[in-house]
């Protein structure tokens, strides 16, 4: 049969629903059918007169399913992921999915009648390709849909947590922290699991250094200070973006004290004795910038060492060893800071004082020697046998300077012109004071001497008045005394002489008015006889017989003056003549004729 004499006949499902297709076309395209749909397909011959040729025929063949819609991930971890979508246009109840993922290293598929799916396991860092595919029961699959993204990744071992009583760590970080005159720190971290680019180290949020770093797992952050808090964070680069951080606080290290050399200013001796001396230092010194000062000392020397420049050696010296010549210097002192006394400005140190510390003693000095001293301070003090290891300590030094101590014979020079000084005051201010009351009580005589005649004292007030007037060597007495110079012989003389002697000591006017004027008994006596009590002696011995008699009437005095006769020489202050002391008065020319008259009297 030729091709025009024929024809096909295809159909879908049902025979009855067939399409005819000339003969000279071997295809057909069924078109508005279901997705996801199993049809039956049925193909044959109709020749001339309708003749039909055996069938031929196709069973099952499903059509493809939609794809699914809306494909994300709802949630990124480290090593984990969940994909979430909806059904596809057209959904039937036997439509499975085809989960995949894949990476530069593996692929990974599963099945799953859900719309969302948890992957684990996942390589942290690492980028992955996720496809979702709708599958019909015959395994007739729609296109796949998919994403891409990246697991998280972070630093997730610590090496060497930090510990606070090793400064060569860092908290979190294995930051060693050497103890060099360059400040660094130096940051390690155990090499993360999965795939990174890079790390980030940052140091105070990127305001003193930022680095990127293209291998593992350290970093060095230099051009830092001594003895300072730094916060560092430490971050992976993978997928393009950062990692979560990991942050930390870190000290760095110390170092040498900051030169001392030109503050020598702030360091002076105190004082000093023949055999020790102290050191006053001020607190500016202690400079805590490269590291808290720890320990305070002073090397000292008779001399200052030719190789002062390499003074730490002396360090390890001892007294024993200076004395012995076996040293040039010696490290005659050491205290720690919080042991030092002073004020909260100053410090002081103390060399000679025969102190111990460790293998080290304060051995006293030589009397008027000349030493010379430097102060040394540390930031770090490595002992080693129990002496100072100066190699391995941090510790800085001033200059050396002279004190001189004091002499034996300088000690006595000092002490001989110091009391000299003293005694010289001494006598010259009792003598101004003398003076100066006297000098006093002379003005004030020649306004009233005159009218003063009268020094009553009561009795039980009297021997306060004695003791008043008797100190500073009688100076009260003596100023009394003065006033007498002025006095004259007068008339009111006629009086007998037993009159006066009655009234010279009257202990009647003691026992019955309880009053004391012995200046107003010697004032009348003087003026009827210019030559009765004639020195300050006889003055203050006639004073102190009227304390004796009221003593002796209060049962105070068990020794009165006037028992004891070797105190009748105060009046013996002139060689007697005869019957010189029955007749005072004869030695006048003018009480001549008087005392005869008293003589007969008498006889």
């Amino acid at each position: 049969m030729t091709k025009g004499s024929f024809h096909y006949r295809v159909s879908i499902t049902a025979p009855e629903g067939g399409v005819n297709v000339p003969g000279t076309i071997t295809n057909h395209t069924f078109t508005s059918l279901l997705s996801g749909t199993s049809y039956n397909l049925t193909v044959l011959t109709v020749g001339a007169l309708g003749f039909e040729s055996e069938k031929v025929q196709i069973y099952t063949v499903n059509t493809r399913p939609f794809s699914v819609n809306n494909l994300s991930l709802s949630s990124v971890g480290l090593n984990q992921t969940t994909l979430v979508w909806d059904h596809p246009d057209e959904y039937k109840e036997s439509y499975r999915y085809n989960v995949t993922w894949k990476s530069s290293e593996n692929v990974s598929s599963v099945q799953t009648r859900e719309k969302t799916y948890n992957i684990s396991d996942l390589v942290p860092g690492s980028r992955y390709q996720f496809f979702v595919t709708t599958e019909t029961f015959d395994g007739t699959q729609a296109d796949s849909q998919s994403i891409s993204n990246c697991t998280g990744l972070v630093i997730t071992e610590i090496i060497d947590p930090f510990d606070f009583m090793m400064p060569a760590r860092c908290p979190g970080y294995n930051a060693t922290v050497p103890n060099t005159p360059d400040a660094t720190l130096l940051v390690s971290w155990a090499s993360p699991r999965g795939q990174y680019d890079a790390f980030e180290v940052n140091v105070n949020d990127d305001k003193i250094n930022r680095s990127i770093n293209r291998t593992c797992c350290s970093h060095n952050v230099s051009n830092l200070q001594h003895h300072t808090v730094y916060h560092v964070t430490v971050r992976t680069q993978s997928c393009g973006r950062p990692s979560i951080s990991v942050s930390r606080k870190c000290r760095t290290g110390i170092t040498n004290p900051p030169s001392l050399q030109g503050n020598e200013k702030l360091v002076q001796v105190s004082e000093k004795t023949d055999k020790k001396f102290s050191i006053q230092i001020d607190s500016r010194l202690l400079n805590d910038t490269n590291g808290p000062i720890t320990h305070v000392g002073a090397l000292l020397t008779h001399d200052t060492p030719d190789n002062s420049a390499d003074w730490r050696m002396y360090l390890g010296k001892t007294y024993a060893e200076w004395k012995e010549s076996k040293a040039q210097a010696y490290l005659a002192t050491v205290m720690s800071i919080s042991d030092l006394r002073g004020a909260q400005t100053n410090y002081t140190l103390h060399v000679g004082d025969e102190s111990k510390w460790e293998n080290y003693t304060n051995g006293p000095l030589d009397p008027g020697g000349i030493y010379h001293f430097a102060v040394v301070v540390f930031t770090d003090l490595v002992l080693e046998n129990n002496v100072v290891n100066g190699v391995a300590s941090l510790v800085s030094s001033t200059s050396f300077s002279q004190v001189d101590l004091i002499g034996n014979a300088a000690i006595g020079i000092a002490i001989g012109v110091t009391l000299g000084f003293v005694l010289v005051f001494f006598i010259t201010l009792i003598g101004f004071i003398i003076y100066w009351r006297r000098l006093s009580s002379k003005e004030e005589v020649d306004i009233q001497i005159h009218s003063m005649r009268s020094m009553a004292v009561r009795m039980e007030d009297y021997e306060v008045y004695y003791r008043k007037q008797k100190a500073d060597s009688n100076c009260g007495f003596a100023e009394e005394f003065e006033h007498f110079e002025n006095i004259n012989v007068t008339a009111v003389s006629d009086i007998p002489l037993e009159d006066w002697t009655i009234r010279d000591f009257d202990i009647k006017n003691i026992e019955r008015e309880n009053i004391v004027d012995i200046y107003g008994i010697v004032h009348d006596l003087r003026m009827h006889r210019s030559l009765m009590v004639q020195t300050e002696d006889q003055y203050v011995f006639l004073n102190q017989c009227a304390l004796d008699i009221i003593r002796s009437r209060t049962g105070t005095n068990v020794d009165l003056i006037y028992q004891n006769t070797a105190a009748l020489s105060i009046y013996e202050n002139i060689e007697p003549h005869k019957n010189y002391y029955r007749y005072p008065d004869a030695v006048d020319p003018r009480n001549r004729s008087k005392s005869k008259l008293n003589q007969d009297r008498l006889n």
